[in-house]
């Protein structure tokens, strides 16, 4: 009697141990294969996965030299970890449940170098992967540059004082208009003493002049008339003088209301001068926390509700049965490296509650990472899908962070250094639905600032006294505190920038502005007061000279029309028939 049935029991075997080999090799590779497709769908880019082992009897899976490219450099590797170990539940297996109960990822690196491109062949890669994420420029940065651009073009402007133009044209007006009558004077002189001449040869022959004889006293009436008109003229003289000396002094008080008001120069906006100063510094970094978190979102798994993908079929569930989703991993640790601020840094967390069908789970998607060494940072974040409207949230805190020296704003217009300070750091961001909410706080203590001013609008004051009366009022504040306030969507993100610098270099420069327009002010009232001081009196001295020539020349042709019109009155014209000789004695 043969008590083994070889025929029987060795195909069985056989089976056995293939079902055995594949369960720790095939199991492996299809798992890899599954991985490197899934992954490069998500991603986008290249996934690769070096090496791995599974086994389906003891129910866990291990990957080592994992490399995830970076859609946007496909030089880079977004993510690279060491080694990724899984262990499944063996009870959830049985249900076709694929359930790690606990995991590790370790090694995890972000931004290495690669040998070849991580590009996809012939792949569409949407803007997020392909091009990156830029915020938008800050319109109130500008506010700034135009500020110190209209302070310098107010200091360098030619101003243009009415009064000291009035007082010039005085002076050339008041002498042209004395000489005028003076010339009136001399020419009347000339006319007199051409006419007397003219008249006394009338006189030796008056037989003949009898016309021109009689036409004398008309001819003496209009000289007194012109001499008198003259004269009326210069008596007018000192009333006009006067009223142009008082519309010089009405002009003087608009030019100082005209100094003071092109002098009066707003204060600049403490929040564009925040902007101005750490708008650059900052774009950067925002900027890549809004892309990753459009790049995560994307990843993330929508609500994932149960039989979402089926063709057919419907799960019916049994009273006291409840509903579990295909893909869970309840706990994963996480390690590795980065660098912050130019300095390695170590870090290690858990990731829990990761699924594909978080509405069908009911809990949301956890992830915690904490920092080792000098600089201790705690990242919380939050992913809830469980609702109709997904819900994201983001904390970081870091109580100890090394900040290199930082250059802030434009060296050559105003900027600071600011030396190297240890700072408090928090992020506190949440996304409902698609909109963006959050703050980022960056606290400085014993901040030592220097700053840098190529503003001497004009050379009414040194870079220098700027530069010392700005670094006054700064180290009145050693704590700087910055805060980007970001709202909108993440498709149109909003951000805003606000630091205690702002509000510091904003105050010294209102300062230092305003003690330069009052001594501006003050210095271009006093200039036009002296030049026109000084023409007035020079003014007022040439017009008593001028005074006196003019009514020197009066008095010549005043005496020679006198003697004229006295020798009129002293019968020479009205005897000239006396002295005819007898009528008869004519004709004998």
């Amino acid at each position: 009697m043969r008590i083994f049935r070889w025929g029987y029991i060795v195909p069985r075997v056989v089976l056995l141990l293939l079902l055995a080999l594949f369960s720790e090799y095939g199991a492996a590779y299809a798992l890899r294969l599954a991985a490197v497709q899934s992954g490069q769908a998500a991603v986008g880019a290249k996934v690769e996965i070096a090496g791995g082992s599974a086994s389906l009897l003891r129910t866990n899976a291990e990957f080592t030299g994992i490399a995830v490219a970076d859609p946007r450099d496909p030089m880079t590797n977004l993510i690279e970890a060491e080694r990724l170990t899984l262990d499944f539940d063996s009870a959830a297996a049985l249900r076709k449940k694929a359930w790690v109960s606990e995991g590790e990822l370790a090694g995890l690196r972000f931004g290495t170098p690669r040998e070849t491109s991580g590009a996809l062949p012939e792949s569409e890669q949407d803007e997020d992967a392909a091009g990156g994420f830029a915020l938008p420029n800050l319109i109130t940065a500008e506010a700034t540059e135009q500020w110190l651009s209209g302070v310098q073009d107010r200091f360098t402007a030619d101003m243009q004082l009415e009064s000291v133009r009035l007082a010039k044209e005085l002076r050339q007006k008041w002498p042209v208009e004395y000489s005028s009558l003076e010339q009136r004077a001399k020419q009347l002189q000339t006319e007199i003493k051409s006419f007397t001449a003219k008249v006394k040869e009338a006189r030796s022959n008056p037989l003949r002049n009898v016309e021109f004889l009689q036409g004398v006293p008309k001819e003496i009436t209009r000289f007194k008339a012109e001499l008198a008109e003259i004269k009326q003229r210069l008596a007018m003289l000192p009333a006009q003088v006067k009223a142009d000396r008082e519309a010089v002094a009405v002009a003087r008080q608009h030019d100082e209301a005209m100094i003071r008001e092109k002098l009066n120069v707003k204060n600049i906006d403490a929040e564009s001068v925040s902007t101005y100063l750490l708008g650059d510094q900052i774009a950067g970094p925002v900027s890549e926390l809004v892309a990753w978190l459009r790049w995560a979102r994307k990843l993330a798994p929508t609500s994932g509700d149960a039989g979402e993908g089926r063709s057919r079929g419907v799960d019916v569930l049994l009273p006291g049965v409840k509903q579990t989703p295909d893909l869970l991993v309840r706990s994963l640790k996480v390690s590795g490296a980065t660098r912050l601020a130019g300095r390695p840094l170590e870090f290690s967390g858990v990731l829990s509650d990761f699924t594909t069908q978080p509405r069908v789970l009911g809990e949301p998607m956890r992830l915690c990472l904490t920092t080792s060494g000098a600089a201790p940072i705690e990242v919380r974040a939050k992913l809830n899908r469980c609702g109709d409207v997904p819900t994201d949230e983001l904390v970081i805190d870091c109580p100890a962070m090394a900040i290199p020296r930082l250059a802030l704003g434009d060296a050559e217009k105003l900027g600071l250094t600011v030396d190297p300070s240890t700072a408090a750091l928090s992020v506190s961001l949440q996304i409902t639905g698609e909109e963006l909410a959050g703050d980022m706080q960056l606290v400085q203590q014993n901040v030592r600032v220097t700053p840098h001013l190529k503003a001497s609008f004009g050379g009414v004051i040194q870079d220098s006294q700027l530069e010392e009366s700005l670094a006054k009022q700064l180290a009145q504040t050693p704590r700087m505190v910055t805060t980007v306030t970001l709202s909108g969507n993440l498709d149109d993100p909003k951000w805003k920038v606000w630091s205690t610098a702002g509000p510091a270099v904003a105050e010294a420069m209102d300062n230092a502005v305003r003690g330069l327009a009052a001594s501006q002010a003050s210095k271009l009232m006093d200039e036009g007061k002296q030049t026109v001081a000084a023409e007035l009196q020079q003014l007022t001295g040439e017009l008593d000279q001028l005074n006196n020539k003019v009514a020197a020349a009066i008095g010549a042709p005043a005496e020679s029309l006198q003697a004229l019109a006295g020798a009129a009155a002293g019968g020479t014209l009205n005897g000239i028939g006396s002295r005819l000789a007898p009528m008869g004695s004519l004709f004998k």
